[in-house]
């Protein structure tokens, strides 16, 4: 309809002139804007030549009306736009020249001579004051041109969004149409079309508003400006939604059984597309972050899977949940869903329980119920058969009830050890833990002496070493004292043989100490005893006389328990005496005649001299051997001296 009623002003208004062209010859001459109008005045425009075959035509056309005998330089509706920096030339329809036949040097002096003159000589262009006055060409009117201004455009969700037309056109516009291209719908909207969805596109108001914008509206607009020479296209606009993800959570509370699994759905959409998801538990012990790689009990939670499958729900599950969308334009976090679980959950907090013969332990439960607990006990497992624990033997077991889930073992021993259950009832629902074991360990103490036989001289001071260890701890230590196979009682000056004291002291022996004692140690499970100490004790008898410094070592050694020394010690001990032994034997060699004979004679190799020299070496010898073997003989009588001291009383 539209086209048919441009078509009809066209043939109208179209003015009687040859060839599409109008051309003044100069009757009379006319300034660049006064040429302007007075084509606009016949429905024509200052000539537009934008081709070879534009310019041939028109002056084929000027020729024709002159004679060949144009007289001058004629007015073209070119001039220079300046608005636009560089300098750029327009049409008097607004668009920019494709063709053009500047004179050499052209165009220049652009701000003094913005208007475009055809020179009527080789018909080339010309820049000129606008003032200046020539004849001019009129040629039929263009198309509305309509200007580039957005290639793309976008806007969020729901938003309203406008796109500009603006126009060039001659004539006056007679329709305005916009075309929108998603690649599967083309359609036209105009002025008519879904008046609540779209307004503008009028030949006063050519810009097309759409509101609330959502997915559907995605794609291309282009403009379409009519005259009645034809229609102006405008450049294709292209329009995406740029917008935070929407999140869309269909369902808000989940209920479910325990050990049932359960899928929270979450979907999507946005523009830019959705990049990433992510679910977050909010609980009263904090944020949690679920997605693939989190564990085995949570799965999905993508961008192909967004939805968060929960397998064999239990209590920890239970809590608020959020599902965020992330896009380039940022993260959108959906509604909180909530899931709640019914039935009853125990857990024990160890797989395994080990305690001392004896002691105590606490096996660890919690339970978890809805609706709430009515009652709370435990089974073990005896010879492969479920027993319930005997929870009213107080002297035995506390705990396992509401308030407290656990159970107390007191006085462990080994009958309690094996396979324990935790199990919470409802007034219908009923829940049992995975097992736990318990190990119950000990043993008869250990003991450890360090000397099977002891030999001290009477009066001295002497200790029978004992150390005692066990699970269960050791609760007594005793000595016990055998004499000719009976075990005897003993007292007298005694130290320590108890459980603060273990090692047994004499503070000063006698011949009455002399036995057999044993360290026994006790525990809950019985007692331990050592092998025996063997305790000699040698009687003081006087000595004969000898010389004062042999008395001195005498009494010197026998002050010493060498029995209580280690090799290393002795070798402390005895590192005075070795050393005054090594001097006495060590020779000064800078004193021999050997030596001072190498400074003060000459070499004699005579035969008389060898033999001396031979005889005084053997002299020598005797004289140091006779030396050593004197020492050697006393130390062997200190050696024999410590031996006897040393060997064990026997009865």
């Amino acid at each position: 309809m539209h086209l048919l009623l441009c078509i009809l002003i066209l043939i109208i208004i179209l003015p009687l002139s040859k060839g599409g062209y109008y051309y003044s010859n100069g009757v009379p001459s006319f300034t660049w804007l006064q040429a302007k109008q007075d084509c606009e005045a016949r429905g024509m425009q200052l000539a537009k030549l934008d081709s070879q075959s534009d310019l041939d035509d028109a002056v084929a056309y000027m020729n024709s009306e002159t004679g060949n005998n144009i007289a001058n330089d004629i007015w073209v509706g070119m001039k220079y736009d300046m608005t636009s920096t560089p300098y750029v030339y327009r049409w008097i329809s607004c668009d920019i020249p494709t063709f053009t036949t500047w004179y050499p040097g052209e165009p220049n002096n652009q701000q003094t001579d913005p208007c475009i003159r055809l020179q009527r000589i080789g018909f080339t262009l010309r820049t000129i004051g606008c003032n200046q006055q020539y004849d001019y060409l009129c040629s039929d009117a263009s198309p509305p041109y309509v200007y580039r201004n957005f290639s793309e455009l976008s806007s969020p969700y729901h938003a309203s969004v406008t796109f500009e037309c603006p126009y060039c056109s001659i004539l006056p516009i007679l329709n305005v149409e916009w075309e929108f291209n998603n690649g599967t719908i083309v359609k036209v909207i105009d002025s008519s079309t879904n008046v609540n969805k779209y307004t503008g596109s009028t030949t006063s108001s050519t810009s097309l508003v759409i509101a609330d914008v959502g997915v559907s509206d995605m794609g291309s607009y282009s403009c379409h400006v009519t005259n009645s020479r034809g229609v102006g296209m405008g450049s294709s606009i292209g329009f995406t939604i740029s917008d935070f993800p929407i999140v869309i959570s269909p369902q808000f509370l989940y209920i479910t059984k325990y050990g049932d699994s359960v899928v929270l759905n979450c979907s999507f959409r946005g523009q830019p597309e959705v990049t990433s998801i992510q679910w977050k538990m909010i609980h009263s012990r904090g944020i949690f972050l679920y997605n693939d790689a989190a564990s085995t009990h949570y799965s999905s939670g993508t961008v192909m899977t967004p939805d968060l499958y929960i397998h064999s729900v239990n209590f920890q599950d239970v809590g608020n949940f959020t599902c965020e969308a992330t896009n380039q334009v940022g993260t959108t976090v959906g509604d909180i869903i909530t899931v709640d679980v019914i039935g009853v959950q125990a857990e024990i907090s160890s797989p395994t329980y080990t305690v001392v013969y004896g002691e105590q332990v606490t096996l660890d439960c919690t339970i978890w119920s809805k609706p709430d607990l009515k009652n709370v006990s435990w089974e073990r497992e005896i010879n492969g058969t479920a027993v319930c624990v005997d929870l009213g033997n107080t002297s035995k077991y506390l705990g396992s009830n509401k308030t407290w889930h656990s159970l107390l073992i007191l006085d462990a021993d080994f009958s309690d050890a094996g396979k324990y259950y935790c199990q919470g009832e409802t007034t219908d629902l009923s829940g049992r833990s995975s097992e736990t074991l318990l190990d119950v360990i000990g043993g008869l103490p250990n003991i450890m002496i360090n000397q099977t036989e002891v030999r001290v001289n009477a009066s001295e001071r002497i200790t029978l070493f004992c150390e005692a260890s066990g699970l269960p701890n050791v609760i007594s230590v005793e000595w016990k004292k055998k004499q000719n196979g009976v075990f005897i009682s003993f007292t007298g000056n005694i130290q320590g043989g108890d459980i603060n004291s273990p090692p047994l002291t004499f503070s000063s022996t006698t011949l009455g100490d002399i036995g057999e004692y044993i360290c026994t140690a006790t525990n809950l499970l019985g007692n331990t005893s050592s092998s025996p100490v063997l305790l000699d004790v040698i009687k003081n008898e006087p000595m004969c006389p000898c010389s004062c410094e042999f008395k001195r070592k005498l009494d010197y050694w026998a002050s010493q328990n060498t029995t209580n020394y280690t090799m290393a010690e002795l070798r402390v001990i005895l590192a005075p005496v070795l050393e005054e032994i090594k001097r006495n034997l060590t020779v000064d060699k800078s004193t021999l005649t050997k030596t001072k004979l190498k400074y003060i004679s000459a070499k004699d190799n005579r035969s008389s001299a060898s033999q001396v020299g031979a005889v005084g070496i053997a002299f020598m010898t005797v004289v140091i051997g006779g030396l050593i073997l004197i020492d050697i003989l006393s130390i062997r009588r200190h050696v024999e001296t410590i031996k006897s001291a040393s060997k064990p009383f026997k009865f």
